[in-house]
């Protein structure tokens, strides 16, 4: 809807002194017992202790003149085998313990960023947090660097944390006119909100990245504030402005982005959870050759497991069922939500025993992890239960979501073949 101005509007009346955007502090590494314990209480393995030892030495590295830091730690664990991912990291961080002078703060930077994301890739939030928070310590200029940090705290549920990172960015990338990084932050900082449940917050995060983006043509990221808005409108269960939002972000996608299968999987989600389980089922399986982030695997299955059982398809949603269960043991990212999907699947094949204990256990990882949405998902579908509710009929979707799903599985069969 358009807004009328009044007149004179467009610019003020009188003079203003050009305000500086403000830069909050960067929070300062968490030390609840001592910097670091996180990761050993993550990572109690001999490959955890040495990841440790690499974090310290940053640290270290970074609060005492470099020539104080020469046999201040003691090197342990080079002779372990690293994972092949963090191999090339490996000398810079020995090269803080044998010759911490030589060490470049560019290339330290770098190479807690790999950690950080090799970390997060892993399932192991806490030490990406505590890499990613280094590396913006090492560069507090970078706006993208808080971006990260930001958005590892997000995931591992430090929401006050995050907020401060993103904030932190959100002024860097302003005073720095780094656009991209400037709506990155407020995308991270409405995920977060949505995350919380605080929804008319998230909606204000959001719009404000979609403006500059749109400001500043950058199409992506005005997809990605879409996207973010689409699932935004999903949460609220309002289903026909998710579906604008989520086609406004397909036409400014590029097929090529590496975000648009992630678009895919959530329409395909978002049709499951409408009722049109024909829809998803072939979008989500042709997922599985395409996102092969570990961390994303899990949600993958379990909502294919929610659409198998919209489906009646019962050998696609006990295998897809078998992974989510073998993997669900801990309150990581996307465990809740996989939960939810398998107990909705169960629920539509009248498996009530098994709907219930997945529920049951989604709704308990919802809690520990402060996830709204899921835990109103499960508790919906429990009361259902307990009322003894049949489960909800299959609904035939209208022909022109017949033809974009099957657009949609063409465009994902080709990208997997080009793998």
């Amino acid at each position: 809807m358009a807004i009328l101005k009044k007149p004179g509007e467009d610019r003020p009346s009188t003079a203003r002194k050009r305000r500086l955007w403000s830069i909050g502090p960067a929070p300062r590494p968490s030390a609840q017992w001592f910097e670091g314990y996180l990761i050993l209480e993550e990572l109690p393995t001999d490959l955890g202790l040495m990841i440790f030892q690499w974090y310290r030495g940053v640290l270290l590295w970074m609060d005492v003149r470099q020539e104080e830091a020469q046999g201040l730690f003691m090197p342990t664990g080079e002779d372990l085998e690293v994972v092949p991912e963090l191999l090339g990291v490996r000398p810079v961080f020995v090269g803080l313990i044998e010759t911490p002078e030589g060490v470049q703060r560019e290339t330290l930077c770098s190479a807690c960023s790999l950690v950080s994301e090799w970390a997060s890739t892993m399932g192991f939030i806490a030490t990406s947090v505590q890499f990613s928070e280094a590396a913006a310590l090492l560069d507090p200029r970078d706006p993208d660097l808080c971006f990260r940090a930001g958005r590892a705290n997000r995931h591992f549920v430090a929401y006050d944390r995050a907020v401060l990172w993103f904030q932190r960015g959100t002024g860097i990338a302003r005073r720095s006119a780094n656009w991209t990084a400037y709506i990155d932050c407020w995308l991270g900082w409405g995920n977060l909100e949505i995350a919380r449940g605080r929804y008319n917050e998230a909606l204000r995060q959001l719009n404000r990245a979609y403006r500059a983006a749109t400001k500043y043509n950058l199409p992506a990221l005005g997809a990605a504030a879409q996207h973010d808005m689409f699932m935004l409108a999903v949460d609220r269960q309002n289903f026909g402005e998710a579906y604008q939002h989520a086609l406004a972000a397909l036409a400014l996608y590029d097929s090529d982005d590496p975000n648009y299968p992630y678009l895919i999987h959530d329409l395909a989600q978002t049709w499951a959870l409408d009722g049109y389980g024909a829809l998803a089922l072939p979008l989500l399986v042709a997922m599985r050759r395409i996102i092969v982030v570990p961390s994303a695997q899990i949600q993958i299955e379990g909502n294919i497991a929610g659409a198998a059982g919209q489906n009646g398809d019962m050998d696609t949603f006990f295998s897809a069922w078998d992974y989510v269960s073998a993997n669900a043991t801990k309150p990581l990212p996307y465990v809740a939500a996989a939960l939810v999907s398998v107990a909705e699947g169960a629920y539509a094949l009248k498996l009530y025993r098994q709907a219930a204990e997945a529920a049951t256990t989604a709704l308990r990882f919802a809690k520990e992890r402060q996830e709204p949405s899921e835990e109103h998902r499960a508790l919906a579908l429990l009361e259902n239960l307990r009322l003894g509710e049949p489960p909800p009929a299959l609904r035939v979707p209208p022909s022109e979501l017949r033809d974009l799903a099957r657009t949609l599985v063409a465009q994902l069969n080709a990208r997997a073949e080009q793998r």
